[in-house]
């Protein structure tokens, strides 16, 4: 049978480790809260230009489509014998409109890729930053 002294000390034994078990999940807690601000910070890091882009999108998509029913107007089997039908310089007009539409396009392009790519680069140097410290 066992002493009193003995069940003293067991159960002193058992408070010893239940106190580093509570530092333990004190510690699982703040890592966890710290990992917590980590997402949060990385998910405002993303580069939030979904609607942009969609937008972009479209407006490629629709000077594509521009695009495609000028040439399919200017094949020989589309147009009429009278070739007066469509004056070359309505044409030219038309290709001009079209030309200005493209280089807009291309200037938005370049500027949407530099401003996703800088953003795209902090991203990921915060994604470094994560890995580093979780080390």
């Amino acid at each position: 049978m066992a002493s009193t002294k003995q069940l003293q000390e067991e159960n002193e034994h058992w408070h010893q480790v239940h106190v580093l078990w509570i530092n333990e999940l004190e510690q699982w807690q703040r890592e966890t809260q710290r990992l917590v601000a980590w997402v949060y910070k990385l998910e405002k890091a993303l580069p939030e230009q979904s609607m942009l882009l969609q937008q972009h999108q479209a407006l490629i998509e629709q000077h594509e489509q521009k695009i495609l029913q000028y040439q399919s107007g200017l094949e020989p089997r589309c147009l009429p014998e009278d070739t007066d039908f469509i004056s070359i310089k309505r044409q030219l007009e038309f290709h001009k409109t079209l030309k200005t539409l493209h280089n807009e396009t291309k200037l938005q392009h370049l500027k949407l890729k530099q401003g996703y790519m800088a953003e795209l680069d902090k991203f990921k140097d915060l994604v470094k930053d994560v890995l580093t410290d979780i080390d």
